[in-house]
C-alpha cells in the first residue's frame, strides 16, 4: 500500500513514537478551534484516537448546510518545530485527491469537451509506449468512464503499481529517476498486460487516475494543476491547495511534516544519490501522484470543495444535478477480489464511494492513505452535514485506524442535538 481507497485493501510493498516533549505532553495540547465545547466532543474524541494509534497531528472540519461550524487542529503538525496543527494547516491528502480529479473530468464532460465513452488513448494519441514495446491491444478499449470507476483492467495486486516504481522505470528505460507522469504511462502501457478486459471488473487503480490527469491536460492545454485551480478550486474559494513536493525541505509554507511509526525501516530514495530515506520523503516522487494522490490541502479546503460540489450555502454547484446523478450512479461491476458483483448499497461510482443511494441517508466519501505518511477522509452526507479529517502519520493497520476515525466522527455527529448558527468560513480565507 502506498495510496488507497477504503473500498479495497490496496497494494502494499509489504502486503497487507511519538516521543512526548518534556513537561508538555502532545495530547494535552488544546485543539485550535472555535467554541468546540459547544459542538460535541470532537476535541476529546479525535485526540484519544490519535494517542491510541501514535498519530502526532491532525485536523477536522465539519460543515452544516454550507456553513463551516467546526474547525479544529489536534497535536503537532511538526514535532521538531513544536508547531501545533491548526485548521488551516496543509496536509497531503493522498487518494482523497481522486474526487477532485473526477469532478474536473466531469466538468469537461458537462461542457461537451469530452464524453464518458470516449476512448482514453484515442484522446492521448500523442502518448505512445517506448520503442520496442508490445502494448496490450485492449488498451484501445479503455474509456474515460472506465478510468473514473476503476474498470480499466489493471490490478496492482498482481502486477504492481507503476506510480511507485520510479527506480524500476529508470533502470528499464535508462532515464533518470524519478521520471514524470507521462513517462510512467509510456512505460506501463508498453510493459504490462491488462489483467482484465476493460469495463468488466472493479479493481482500484492509481494508474488509471494518472491517465485522467493527462486527459485533462490534453483537452484543456493546461497543466493538470493549473486547470484544477482555475476551473474548479479558485471558483470555489480554495486558493491554497497545490500538488505537494517530495522532500521534507520542499514543503510549502504552512504544510505539516509527516511521520512513520516505531520500527519503520528506511527505504531506497527515488533520488539514488540520497541512499536510504524515510518513506514519506523520497520513497516515491510526490508530484507524479498528482491526479490520484498528490494534492495537499487543509480540512477547511476539503469541506469548501464539498460545498462547491453540493451547491450548499448558496453556492452554485460546479456540476449539474444530472451530472451528479451520473457521478454517483451504480456501476454494476464485478469485484474479483470479493468474488462477487458490487453491492448496489455500497459501491464505487465515478470518483467516490457511494453508500445507501436513494434512501435519504446517502453518502459519498473517499479515503486517502500513503504508507508511513498520512491519512484522510472526505465525506458528504445527505443530511446536510459534510466533514473532512486529515492526519500526518498512518499506522500499519491503516484500514482499522481510518474506519475507527470515521465511525467516531459519525457517532458524534449523531449525538449533536443543536448545531451552531455561525459560519467560520470567513475566518479561513
Amino acid at each position: 500500500m502506498r495510496s488507497t481507497s477504503m473500498t479495497l485493501a490496496y497494494r502494499c510493498r509489504i502486503f497487507l513514537v511519538f516521543m512526548g516533549v518534556a513537561l508538555i505532553p502532545l495530547f494535552a495540547l488544546a485543539p485550535e478551534c472555535e467554541s468546540s465545547a459547544k459542538v460535541g466532543r470532537f476535541h476529546n474524541i479525535i485526540p484519544k484516537l490519535m494517542k491510541k494509534w501514535n498519530i502526532p497531528g491532525g485536523t477536522l472540519a465539519v460543515m452544516k448546510d454550507g456553513r463551516l461550524v467546526l474547525a479544529e487542529g489536534y497535536g503537532l503538525a511538526d514535532k521538531e518545530a513544536r508547531a501545533r496543527a491548526k485548521p488551516e494547516t496543509l496536509f497531503r491528502i493522498a487518494s482523497s485527491s481522486k474526487p477532485f480529479t473526477a469532478v474536473g473530468i466531469l466538468k469537461l464532460v458537462q461542457e461537451g469537451k469530452i464524453h464518458l465513452e470516449d476512448k482514453a488513448f484515442a484522446i492521448l494519441n500523442d502518448l505512445s509506449p517506448f520503442p520496442g514495446a508490445t502494448p496490450d491491444p485492449r488498451l484501445a478499449d479503455i474509456t474515460v468512464r472506465d478510468l473514473l470507476r476503476h474498470s480499466g483492467g489493471w490490478d496492482s495486486t498482481i502486477a504492481d503499481d507503476p506510480q511507485f516504481m520510479s527506480l524500476e522505470i529508470a533502470g528499464d528505460t535508462g532515464l533518470p529517476s524519478p521520471g514524470d507522469t507521462r513517462t510512467i504511462i509510456r512505460y506501463w502501457t508498453g510493459k504490462s498486460m491488462l489483467q482484465y478486459d476493460p469495463g468488466t471488473n472493479y479493481v482500484y487503480s492509481n494508474f488509471g487516475y494518472n491517465i485522467l490527469g493527462r486527459i485533462i491536460e490534453k483537452v484543456t492545454g493546461q497543466t493538470y494543476e493549473d486547470y484544477m485551480n482555475s476551473v474548479i478550486l479558485i471558483p470555489m474559494g480554495i486558493r491554497r491547495m497545490q500538488i505537494g513536493k517530495t522532500l521534507r525541505e520542499q514543503r510549502t509554507e504552512g504544510e505539516a511534516a509527516y511521520y512513520g511509526q516505531p520500527g519503520d525501516a528506511l527505504v531506497d530514495s527515488v533520488y539514488p544519490a540520497m541512499g536510504k530515506v524515510q518513506m514519506a520523503y523520497g520513497s516515491w516522487c510526490h508530484p507524479d501522484l498528482d491526479a490520484h494522490g498528490g494534492w495537499i490541502a487543509s480540512a477547511v479546503d476539503l469541506v469548501r470543495f464539498l460545498r462547491g460540489v453540493e451547491g450548499s450555502g448558496g453556492i452554485t454547484p460546479v456540476l449539474s444535478g444530472a451530472m451528479i446523478q451520473q457521478m454517483t450512479a451504480f456501476q454494476n461491476l464485478y469485484d474479483p477480489h470479493l468474488h462477487k458483483n458490487q453491492n448496489p448499497d455500497a459501491y464505487y461510482g465515478l470518483g467516490w464511494n457511494v453508500l445507501n443511494p436513494g434512501t435519504g441517508q446517502e453518502e459519498w466519501n473517499h479515503a486517502g492513505a500513503l504508507e508511513q505518511c498520512c491519512g484522510s477522509w472526505i465525506v458528504h452526507r445527505a443530511d446536510g452535514i459534510s466533514y473532512a479529517v486529515i492526519f500526518n502519520s498512518l499506522p500499519g493497520d491503516f484500514s482499522g485506524f481510518l474506519a475507527q476515525v470515521k465511525s467516531a466522527i459519525d457517532s458524534e455527529i449523531a449525538s449533536v442535538k443543536r448545531w451552531p448558527e455561525w459560519d467560520l468560513f470567513p475566518k479561513y480565507p
